[in-house]
């Protein structure tokens, strides 16, 4: 691992008990700065298991989350956590080329459906119909349901 890390890695000691406390306290707790980075850990409830979201957030903007089950905080198996991390920023570049692709997309979809803003609803007559006939018909529940009433004074009776 040495040369891999800008500066060496925080301790793992204050990461795992900020770890616990997410997890007693149920907050989002935040571990601090690292090589630009801020992280920080949360509590989550999936399917009444509980485990940890670990956020690592540049410049407030760019996020990535990784789920940590409650089993890789044990003693021996805190390298899981450093190896999806790792793979985390492996997975980066294809992540970001994948969100680029679908920006371009929705911004196409938003294009054409800008071009039709203007045009009437082709089925407008069909729709004016249609709200008539629910407005004739709820006129004549109420007729009916009126009429079925008993009148207060055959209630008394």
């Amino acid at each position: 691992m040495a040369g891999r890390w800008p500066t060496a890695p925080p301790s793992p000691r204050p990461s795992l008990e900020a770890a616990a406390a997410a997890l007693q306290q149920g907050t989002r707790q935040h571990l601090g700065q690292w090589c630009r980075l801020s992280v920080e850990v949360a509590a989550t409830q999936t399917w009444g298991a509980s485990s940890l979201e670990v956020t690592v957030r540049v410049a407030y903007r760019h996020a990535a989350s990784l789920e940590l089950p409650q089993s890789w905080l044990q003693q021996t198996q805190q390298w899981r956590i450093l190896a999806g991390l790792e793979q985390l920023v492996r997975t980066a570049p294809t992540r970001a080329a994948e969100l680029r692709a679908a920006a371009a997309t929705a911004r196409a979809r938003a294009a054409d459906s800008q071009a039709l803003l203007g045009w009437p609803f082709e089925h407008a007559d069909q729709l004016a119909a249609a709200l008539t006939r629910q407005q004739q018909l709820e006129i004549a529940m109420r007729d009916q349901a009126t009429a079925e009433a008993p009148e207060p004074a055959a209630q008394a009776s």
